[in-house]
């Protein structure tokens, strides 16, 4: 089946909003989700779908407000004994009286009743958020019990030793995987006994930041799961700011751990008719920075989603009220800190109209080799805080992976669990993979692997994938007893159980052998180059028919007329230079530039007017949502609805200079920019609309 994922439901573009409905936070999107289940969720509902919303509901997996079952007002049992506890049964809470919860029987009946309620008020979808399970809290009654069920014996010290802490991860692992599957399963047949179609969605962070978390969640099951319709994929600066370790630096590289997270939420809805959006955020959940730290975070992210064409589905920002009305930074004690700026505003607004626009052809890319994977699987988070684990930046995967990105070459995040299912993802012709921070999902991984690489594709391995994790009895050492995966694969290959290093020929492709894991590569100041030096190696030894390695000092690419580009490197001189005539998106003034330069760190969203379809008087981006656009030879007309208190600003591509603008049919500020062919408009925008004519 195709890899595009562009056939969305009526819903591209989301909010997520605990709040009701406020003028100052009405974006007009696509569907508002009204978050968390109490009395006032049909009110909530009713008056964001007057507005035009679409309406869905998102509640939380791990915790919520779940009070009445917690305290046993539901089933009159008490339940706070089945909150995730730490060393010594400390409760592992995610605020006051909020506790993450070991999921049970009742839990999962409970939660089943909340959605069957949002459905019964009129939701048109349901997002089950964060199936989350920490990775440390393996103490208390409920996770005694639930091992216990599994494995028929009481539960030992769960850091006695590797064994126990992976058999423990297994058992979290699995009963939120179970959680998921049940309550899409209710959501389904809720939905059929009221007679509507309910998709059931899941909302949750990458693969890649729970491990490096130390948080357990089941990602590869949701493609199994045929009531679960897709996920968002939630990702932002926050989460893209956890620390990594690059050529022996321990530091922050938002935008590519945001492109490589964004990557892995690939392979969830890849070969199938399910759907995933891209979450982005213009603040975060820290309240303590101001807004020029957030709008650095927030463009990274915005640039590193849009540059995955796979995806055009976006929630544009959760909690739009903290956006819109919250003061930053907000310091404990403090004076109370500044909304946000009109112009950040605007940009927030126009970024977020584009992507409701955003193609997913024609595609045109400008980077390093192309055709790059990295492979992962869920059970990086394995380990995580256990025994014998020593990888707080999680270089397991980020020191194969890092070195790539930040060479402009755009790696994929690459499951091993859809690999064993699909195959590897269309275009891909080296896969780079280290057992020194997981283990395979199943035989059938290696065996597509295998068979992928006989069909002439590179497959490089570092490492020895020989640490007290990997050499657990498992279906991969069953001939080689205490021995890592490896053995398996290599044998697979035809190679010997230990090849020696470098390169081997296995059927029409290559196997590179690299004794050096992504850990201690991550320490080296040379690391970074070992990595690269042996990607470009294995590409030759495939031949003439391989990509050719080569590097870049940025990722570029063309989406129809929107031009999205990250430059990496040090220094301050530009390593990118762009002349034409751009539309800046991320300018909340939407100037028009004539040329670009992009230094390293930076990122740019543009609008290249010479690829728009000049066809006739349009608008090319505005601070609005844009209905009823209708345009004659030389006239334009259209109705812009956006959020109280905040420009309407509105670039329009035009025949001639205009002659008047009027906005509600009082003139507006329009100023001609004879060069490009457009008019900056400027107004207010209104929740309910204002009607703009231009007259050239």
């Amino acid at each position: 089946m195709p890899e595009n994922t562009n056939s969305y439901p009526p819903y591209r573009t989301l909010v997520q909003e605990q709040h009701p409905v406020g003028a100052r936070f009405d974006l007009k999107v696509d569907m508002a989700i009204a978050y968390g289940v109490d009395d006032t969720l049909a009110a909530r509902m009713a008056e964001w779908k007057s507005l035009g919303y679409r309406v869905g509901l998102m509640t939380g997996l791990a915790w919520g407000q779940y009070q009445p079952y917690i305290v046993g007002e539901w089933d009159g049992r008490d339940h706070e004994d089945e909150a995730q506890c730490m060393v010594g049964g400390v409760p592992r809470v995610h605020g006051p009286h909020v506790p993450y919860m070991v999921p049970s029987d009742s839990y999962a009946r409970y939660l089943a009743e909340l959605v069957g309620q949002a459905i019964d008020a009129g939701a048109e979808a349901i997002f089950l958020e964060e199936p989350e399970f920490w990775a440390a809290a393996r103490y208390g009654p409920a996770f005694e019990r639930a091992w216990q069920a599994r494995y028929g014996t009481p539960c030992p010290d769960p850091a006695a030793d590797a064994r126990v802490w992976s058999l423990g991860s297994a058992l979290q692992y699995g009963l939120y995987s179970d959680l998921i599957a049940e309550l899409c399963r209710a959501v389904c047949v809720h939905a059929d006994r009221v007679g509507r179609l309910v998709p059931c969605y899941v909302a949750t962070h990458s693969v890649l930041n729970y491990a490096h978390n130390r948080i357990v969640s089941p990602h590869a099951p949701l493609r199994a799961m045929p009531e679960c319709a897709g996920v968002i994929l939630q990702v932002w600066s926050h989460t893209a700011r956890f620390p990594v370790r690059y050529q022996g630096v321990r530091g922050e590289e938002p935008f590519a751990m945001a492109y490589l997270e964004y990557g892995s939420g690939l392979d969830l809805v890849r070969g199938s008719d399910r759907h995933v959006w891209f979450l982005v955020d213009p603040v975060e959940d820290r309240p303590s920075h101001g807004w020029d730290f957030y709008r650095t975070g927030y463009e990274a992210t915005v640039a590193a989603a849009l540059l995955h064409p796979e995806v055009s589905g976006y929630e544009v920002m959760p909690w739009p009220s903290r956006v819109f009305n919250g003061r930053y930074p907000r310091q404990k004690d403090g004076p109370p800190g500044d909304l946000i700026s009109p112009r950040y505003a605007a940009e927030l607004l126009a970024v977020s109209n584009a992507m409701s626009d955003m193609p997913a052809s024609p595609l045109e890319w400008e980077c390093g080799t192309r055709g790059v994977g990295v492979l992962l699987a869920d059970s990086l988070g394995f380990r995580r805080a256990g025994p014998e684990q020593d990888d707080p930046e999680l270089s397991a995967f980020f020191g194969l992976a890092l070195p790539l990105v930040l060479a402009g070459i755009p790696a994929r995040s690459t499951g091993l669990e859809a690999l064993g299912e699909l195959g590897a993802p269309e275009g891909i012709r080296a896969l780079l993979l280290s057992y020194d921070g997981m283990t395979p999902p199943d035989v059938v991984a290696h065996e597509r692997l295998t068979e992928w690489v006989r069909a002439g594709n590179a497959l490089l391995y570092f490492g020895r994938g020989d640490d007290p994790y990997a050499v657990l009895p498992g279906w991969w050492n069953e001939q080689a007893s205490g021995r890592g995966p490896w053995p398996d694969l290599y044998r697979r290959l035809g190679l010997d159980d230990s090849p020696t290093p470098g390169i081997h020929q296995v059927g029409a492709g290559i196997v590179l052998i690299e004794p050096e894991g992504p850990i201690a590569l991550a320490q080296r100041p040379d690391g970074a180059d070992l990595v690269r030096e042996r990607l470009r190696v294995a590409l030759e030894a495939l031949g003439p028919a391989a990509p050719p390695y080569h590097e870049s000092p940025y990722l570029l690419l063309r989406r129809g007329q929107y031009l999205i580009a990250a430059a990496f490197g040090t220094g301050a001189e530009p390593v990118l230079h762009l002349t034409g005539r751009f539309v800046d998106l991320f300018d909340g003034d939407l100037p028009v530039r004539t040329a670009i330069d992009l230094s390293p760190g930076g990122q740019i969203l543009v609008i290249d007017l010479d690829r728009l379809d000049r066809s006739g008087p349009q608008v090319a981006a505005a601070s609005a949502r844009v209905r009823q656009e209708k345009s004659g030879s030389t006239d334009l007309h259209f109705t812009a609805a956006g959020p109280a208190d905040t420009p309407l600003v509105a670039r329009l591509a035009l025949p001639a200079a205009p002659r008047i603008g009027l906005i509600d049919g009082v003139p507006a500020s329009v100023t001609w920019d004879g060069d490009s062919g457009t008019a900056l408009l400027r107004g207010s925008n209104r929740p309910e609309g204002v009607k703009v004519e231009v007259r050239c």
